[in-house]
């Protein structure tokens, strides 16, 4: 079992060591997902860690309260139900592309595992489920015991060779043409919403926090970015995979009614939410009409 290591200074090469490995597991055939098989939402991807098995889903705009993770026998069940998050009924979409509703799926992880001991973190957007190893199928560490020495022979002392640790080396691979391409960027689903005074974006962008999301307004056109960490896939072995990870890029072209100056935006639970005021003089006003 090769586990994902990274270099601590390079996230491009980190990030498309990452996609290519997931890529080697993309719907592998010898694992048994069990009554829910690939197809079903939400997609899945399922890794080892060496004391047990880490399942991770991607589930923007959630409120963690509302993500149940439930266990029985061999089969983990994730269920929840998602709400959109704009604000009242008014207002029309310019663009919809977010999903909601609710959602239910049963994996089946096999045999050996404590599910009793379970644990579940729901962090920008990425719901990350652990499952320990049963305490019977955890390797133990047997001590040896030192033979009696026998009485030394006549003649002098036997010399002990110093205590060493057997170092072990990888192979040094023969560097290749320089890869120049970061990797897969991601088009990240985006609902675009009008009201009176200004109109709303929404972006789903799982596994990126506050601090890996950019908004750049340059000669009318806002690019979003987002950045997302490989530091939670970090010494985990890829079992099967439904979806792959990368970071995200969009842009819009903004119309001349829009305040650039007042445009805001914030990011939480993987769902970035842009605020674009428009002018004063491009807001709606309500005239008054005389009865003469």
């Amino acid at each position: 079992m090769a586990l994902i290591r990274f270099e601590q200074f390079d996230p491009v090469s980190n990030m498309l060591a990452l996609q290519q490995e997931l890529d080697r597991f993309l719907r592998n055939p010898s694992f048994n997902l069990g009554i829910s098989g690939q197809g079903t939402y939400l997609p899945v991807n399922i890794f080892d860690d060496k004391d047990g098995v880490v399942v991770i889903a991607e589930l923007p705009g959630m409120d963690p309260g509302s993500i149940k993770v439930s266990g029985q026998g061999t089969t983990t069940t994730l269920s929840g139900s998602r709400i959109p998050d704009e604000r009242g009924n008014t207002g029309a979409y310019h663009r919809r592309e977010r999903r909601f509703g609710e959602f239910s799926r049963s994996i089946q992880l096999g045999q050996g595992l404590d599910l009793s001991k379970a644990e579940a973190r729901y962090e920008a957007g990425v719901l990350t489920v652990r499952v320990p190893k049963a305490d019977e199928t955890k390797p133990r560490q047997i001590s040896v015991q030192a033979a009696l020495r026998r009485k030394q022979a006549k003649g002098g002392n036997r010399s002990m060779m110093p205590e060493q640790e057997i170092a072990t080396r990888e192979k040094q691979q023969v560097q290749g043409t320089e890869q120049t391409r970061p990797g897969r960027y991601f088009v990240p689903d985006v609902d675009i919403r009008e009201y009176d005074d200004a109109p709303r974006l929404w972006a789903d962008m799982p596994g990126v926090s506050e601090k890996g999301v950019n908004v750049i307004l340059k000669d009318g056109v806002l690019t979003i970015t987002g950045t997302v960490s490989t530091a939670s896939y970090e010494k985990l072995a890829p079992l099967y995979t439904e979806y792959n990870v990368g970071n995200y890029v969009r842009q819009f072209t903004l119309n001349e009614q829009i305040d650039e100056s007042r445009i805001k935006a914030r990011m939480k639970n993987g769902v970035l939410e842009v605020e674009l005021p428009k002018r004063e003089q491009a807001k709606p006003r309500r005239i008054e009409v005389s009865a003469n």
